[in-house]
């Protein structure tokens, strides 16, 4: 039983820290493409968007699917479920 409480910890680590890794670092989003992005289209690409307002500067960061010829997926930024 310790055993098992030992791997579903490691598990919860490493999915804290991919969560964490990628808020840090949003290009690293591309590695997460497999769980949102349905096939053909299961490649990830990174987009950001800079701009500026009356607060200051914003950088907004979007995960697009493409397939292998570069063509856009319609549902970006929605888990399979959507």
């Amino acid at each position: 039983m310790p055993a098992l409480w030992w791997v579903i910890g490691v598990v919860a680590a490493v999915g804290m820290f991919t969560l964490v890794a990628s808020v840090i670092w949003p290009g690293q989003a591309v590695y997460l493409a497999p769980v949102f992005c349905e096939q053909p289209m299961d490649e990830g690409m990174v987009v950001s968007d800079t701009y500026s307002d009356g607060d200051g500067t914003s950088t907004n960061f979007a995960l697009y699917c493409v397939g292998d010829r570069g063509k856009r997926s319609t549902r970006d930024g929605c888990v399979r479920s959507c």
